[in-house]
């Protein structure tokens, strides 16, 4: 499963980051899926899989997001902030 969420600003690329990663947590990757596109807004793309993955149509698509916000501050800091849905 992939989930998409909106951020105000590409903020991981002001820290030279490319916003593409692997990780342990219930995501195991993402990447800025706005990359290349002009104006200010971006995007991130998650893969989910296993449970995380079968489980991510339970519930509203807001509150879903909100729930990675904590593991995909500690890979691209001030994504919190940033997060706009």
């Amino acid at each position: 499963s992939k989930l998409i969420l909106g951020f105000d600003m590409p903020h991981w690329r002001e820290n030279a980051q490319s916003g593409s990663f692997f990780t342990e947590h219930a995501f195991q990757s993402g990447w800025d899926s706005s990359r290349g596109q002009g104006g200010a807004l971006s995007a991130l793309t998650l893969y989910l899989g296993g449970r995380s993955g079968t489980e991510i149509g339970n519930g509203e698509p807001l509150q879903r997001a909100t729930e990675f916000l904590p593991s995909i501050e500690e890979i691209l800091p001030n994504s919190t902030k940033s997060f706009n849905g």
